[in-house]
């Protein structure tokens, strides 16, 4: 009797060592998947950020480019008087994501994408009353754009800066895209008459 207690007792001492060894290890396991998990969102919240801001940056820097050409090139007044508003807008929001960029540490793109400098080589080539349109076309193809990064960088961007940025922008970037609207619909009037 005493052998079967004995022997009882060393095999419950056995799979207790073993519970317990699997337990810590589990433990340990789950502590490095968190910090593993934690490092990845932190990475996806860096480039998160980042991301937008380059494409901010590549989209305002394009802005100013455009307001340029529809200022120099414009057929119609209001083209050319959205132009230079363009250019002063975008200017001002370029400055403030440069300051928002330099006390991130990070270094926004000095020029446009390469679409967005083909779409400005394709307009420069156009005159006229057909400038007019296909600029005023292409703002309000932007504007959307670029109204939905910065609605999507507000409502799921981890960065409150970025975030408070992108809300304080908005506004400017809705009230182009209404006025590129309203002189898209006085071309369309312009050209039925």
């Amino acid at each position: 009797m005493k052998r079967l207690i004995l022997a009882t007792l060393i095999v419950m001492g056995a799979f207790m060592t073993t519970v317990t060894a699997q337990t810590w290890n589990d433990s340990i396991r789950d502590r490095d998947m968190n910090r593993d998990r934690d490092r990845d969102r932190d990475t996806v919240q860096t480039s998160d950020h980042k991301e937008f801001m380059r494409k901010a940056a590549e989209s305002g820097l394009a802005e100013v480019q455009m307001g340029k050409l529809a200022q120099s090139k414009g057929y119609s007044q209001s083209v050319k008087n959205y132009g230079s508003m363009m250019e002063r807008d975008h200017s001002k929001a370029n400055q403030t994501l440069q300051t928002l960029a330099g006390k991130k540490s990070y270094t926004l793109p000095k020029k446009t994408s390469d679409s967005m400098q083909q779409t400005y080589d394709r307009l420069s080539k156009k005159t006229g009353e057909d400038f007019d349109k296909a600029f005023i076309d292409q703002m309000v193809k932007d504007h959307r754009d670029v109204i939905d990064l910065f609605e999507k960088e507000i409502k799921n961007g981890n960065d409150p800066e970025v975030k408070t940025w992108a809300t304080q922008i908005l506004p400017t970037l809705k009230q182009h895209l209404q006025h590129a609207l309203d002189i898209q619909q006085e071309l369309n009037r312009a050209k039925k008459k």
